[in-house]
Order: C-alpha cells, then sequence, then structure tokens
C-alpha cells in the first residue's frame, strides 16, 4: 500500500474513533521517511518509518494512536524533565510513559476489538505491572517513583527508546517519542507485538536522513514546529491539547474520565505568580517617582515637579532546601534577571541555614553562570542578620522560599525590622509579615 493511501485510511479510522486525537494530529507535521527506523514523534513533529507501512491496517492503526497519546500527555518534554528532576534512568521513565499511554489506549479499545483481536492488541500494548489505579489516577511522575520503589531488576521498555525528551530545539526529526517497529516479521500481517533491534533500540538519536525519500502528508502548524526551547512547547501543546478536547466535546465526542480530567486541568483559570511579582515590583518602582517643589513645574512655576528618586537596590534572598521545581526556579531565575534593567544594582544571596553564597549582578547573563547548589534545613535569622545594616528604606527585597521555616519566630521581628519594601515568594507557607506574598501554586499534574 502507498504511504499516502496509507495514512488517510489511518486518519479516517482515528476521526471515527478518536476525535480528540485526530484533531490534535493535525497540528503535528507528519512526514514519511524511507531513513526513519522508528515511527516517532518529538511533540512537533510525527515522523513514519517504512517499518509501519509493514503492518495490518490494525496495526498502524494501533501505533499512531500509541504516538498521538504521547503528545497528548506531552511526554517528549515530560520524560526528559522527570529523568532529570527524580534521578531516574531514561529506561525507567519511557516504561512510565509506556505504561500510561498503553492504558490509556487499551481502555479506549477494549469495546472496539472482539475478545480474541483485544487480547492480541494487549500483548502489544504492555503496561508492566504498574497497578491499575496509578495508571489511572497517578501521573507519570508518580508511576516513575513507584517504578524506582518496586522494580527488583531493571527493564527495558518494549518499544525500545519511546520517549527521547528534552531539548526541542534539535532538528524536528532527530529525536522524540519512538515507536520500534521491527520484529513486524514475526507477527507478519496480524499487527502483533512490536519490537526493535539491538541497536534501534539503544540510538538516542534520530540519525540523518541521508539520500532517502520523503513525504511530508501533513504540514501541521507552523508555530508549533518553531518553538525554541521545552518551555515554549510547553505552552504551545497545552494549548492545542486543551482545543482539540474541547473540538471533540463540541462535536459530540464522548471524553474517557481521565480525557475529562485533562480538559478540567488546562481550562482551569489559574493566577500567574510571575505576572503578580513583576507588578508588584514595577508598581514600586514607579512610586519613587514623586513631587517635589524643590524641582519646579517647567509648565507652571507655581506647582511642584516631577522629581525621580535614584533607582533602588534589589536583593534577593534564593532558598536552596529544595523548596521549588526546576521549572519554578528557573522561571523566577528569568524575572530576577528582567530586574536587573529597573535597579541600581542587584544582590543575590543563596542560603538554606546559613548564607552559601554572594553575588553581585551587574549585568542579567551572570545569573546564567551561577551553579546553585543546596539542600537540607532552612533557617533565616542568620541569614537576614547580617544584611539588616545594608538594606535601605527605598530597596527591593525579594525572598524566594517554602516558607518552612525552623526559626519562624526568631525571624519575624527581623523582617519585620527591614523598611524597605519586602516581598515574598513562597512555594508551602504564606508569609504575612511581608509587604506582599506571593504563592506559587504547584498543581499536580492529573496525568
Amino acid at each position: 500500500m502507498q504511504v499516502k493511501d496509507a495514512y488517510l485510511k489511518t486518519m479516517l479510522l482515528i476521526a471515527r474513533t478518536h476525535p480528540h486525537l485526530y484533531f490534535l494530529s493535525k497540528y503535528l507535521r507528519v512526514v514519511y521517511d524511507e531513513n526513519a527506523p522508528l515511527t516517532m514523534t518529538n511533540g512537533k513533529v510525527l515522523i513514519i518509518s517504512p517499518t509501519w507501512l509493514e503492518y495490518n491496517d490494525r496495526g498502524r492503526y494501533i501505533i499512531f494512536l500509541h504516538e498521538l497519546y504521547h503528545v497528548l500527555l506531552k511526554h517528549p518534554v515530560r520524560a526528559a524533565q522527570a529523568t532529570k528532576a527524580l534521578g531516574c534512568s531514561p529506561d525507567t521513565a519511557l516504561i512510565a510513559c509506556d505504561a500510561k499511554v498503553n492504558y490509556l489506549l487499551l481502555l479506549s479499545l477494549e469495546d472496539r476489538f472482539s475478545r480474541d483481536v483485544f487480547e492480541e492488541v494487549a500483548e502489544m500494548l504492555p503496561t508492566y505491572n504498574v497497578d491499575e489505579e496509578l495508571l489511572e489516577k497517578g501521573s507519570i511522575e508518580e508511576i516513575i517513583k513507584w517504578l524506582m520503589d518496586n522494580q527488583k531488576q531493571p527493564m527495558s521498555p518494549t518499544f525500545g527508546n519511546d520517549i527521547v525528551g528534552g531539548d526541542s530545539s534539535r532538528d524536528e526529526t532527530q529525536d522524540g517519542s519512538q515507536h520500534g517497529n521491527q520484529d513486524q516479521q514475526d507477527h507478519g500481517d496480524h499487527g502483533g507485538s512490536s519490537g526493535q533491534s539491538d541497536q534501534s533500540r539503544h540510538d538516542d538519536r534520530y540519525p540523518s536522513r541521508g539520500t532517502g525519500r520523503t513525504v511530508v502528508l501533513n504540514e501541521g502548524s507552523e508555530t508549533l514546529r518553531n518553538t525554541k526551547d521545552d518551555d515554549e512547547l510547553d505552552q504551545k501543546l497545552t494549548k492545542i491539547i486543551r482545543d482539540s478536547l474541547l473540538s471533540a466535546k463540541m462535536a459530540g465526542a464522548t471524553l474517557t474520565a481521565i480525557e475529562e480530567r485533562i480538559v478540567q486541568f488546562l481550562t482551569k483559570s489559574k493566577v500567574n505568580w510571575r505576572s503578580l511579582l513583576r507588578s508588584a515590583i514595577q508598581s514600586y518602582i514607579r512610586n519613587t517617582v514623586v513631587q517635589s517643589y524643590q524641582r519646579p513645574n517647567r509648565r507652571f512655576s507655581h506647582l511642584p515637579g516631577i522629581k525621580s528618586m535614584s533607582k533602588p537596590n534589589a536583593w534577593v534572598f534564593i532558598d536552596l532546601s529544595g523548596s521549588i521545581s526546576e521549572r519554578e526556579f528557573n522561571q523566577f531565575m528569568s524575572e530576577v534577571k528582567a530586574l536587573t534593567q529597573h535597579v541600581n544594582s542587584l544582590k543575590l544571596i543563596t542560603w538554606d541555614t546559613f548564607v552559601t553564597g554572594e553575588y553581585d549582578i551587574v549585568r542579567g547573563d551572570q545569573i546564567g553562570k551561577i551553579q546553585f547548589r543546596g539542600g537540607g534545613g532552612t533557617r533565616f535569622a542568620p541569614v537576614i542578620s547580617q544584611y539588616l545594616d545594608k538594606i535601605k528604606s527605598e530597596d527591593v527585597v525579594i525572598v524566594q522560599t517554602d516558607g518552612i521555616w525552623y526559626d519562624k519566630n526568631t525571624a519575624e521581628p527581623l523582617v519585620k525590622k527591614i523598611r524597605a519594601f519586602k516581598v515574598a515568594v513562597t512555594t508551602s507557607v504564606d508569609l504575612d509579615f511581608f509587604d506582599r506574598c506571593i504563592r506559587i501554586e504547584v498543581e499536580k499534574n492529573p496525568f
């Protein structure tokens, strides 16, 4: 069968059975590549390999659904983040992602095949003995933790490197979710279990195209393809996933309970803590412009003119006790970097139970060169006491912390002594003795 015919036939099946995934697929660039050893996606592009064509209609349909579910759950981005944050092996992250995807896929297919056919499909989509309740209600991060605690011996994902996330700015066909399908010779035309050769199983990057033929089957969204980093890709995927699910609902499709939870999570109104922080600081800085008779009004000498006080100094205290996720920490540091343009000077202090580092930041790009390392408990009194005599009343003090301080009763009166504008950015406990307290709401991802 020609690749265009196979693709169109698969899309028609998906449109009938999984309209939300059909809508989602329209945002992805879909390319057939003769050199591709695997069918894969990096969240922006879906590459079809020649081996995909060797399956029967059902096999091609299931493989395509498998890849689209990875995009629906943003696995190309989340797998790499989880590997780094949780310290697990890449294979463990891949197994968690595949287990979640395969569980969802099996739920959606249970009533569409006869029992015999469904058992064949179930062999193709293992869930690695992960507890069913965890598969239904847990996130992939929770599944990874479960696997780390319960794996008696390391396992390899059946589909090989099914997720190779991370730097999404690489070439669009290099890496991503990869669905191996090299064992189809053993299963003929029955769409049975798939696997890979040892060589392709351990390839971390999609090889160069060489001179093989490529066919663009769907152009997809140029905006999605042009995302520069994982954070931007995450934001774009959130929007298209929400739009795809809502479009399917409006078309009369019935979503599973898990997919309904995804819709609720993505459409829930969230307060943008970064905007609140930026607004609070900029509002304070604007208020340093005062009216004064010392500088007469240029047009009317009997009225006061505008006198601008000097730019304030900024003091940024960063709690390194592990109170914030890597993503929120990077976002906070982006706000600190932007702050350098609006203040006279910026002193960055890292701490846990004492001061662990002090940096004079003149340019925003200096922040990227600092290595932030820490851990353990949190005591703020011995930290802030070192700066009480240095912080001026017109300055800005920003403290990023979880707010769980062993010495809160001692630290609170010290903070109150500071006459500068004080902002706490917390992840757990509100600190009402600051002028502003901004909470970073870290919601549990339900999928």
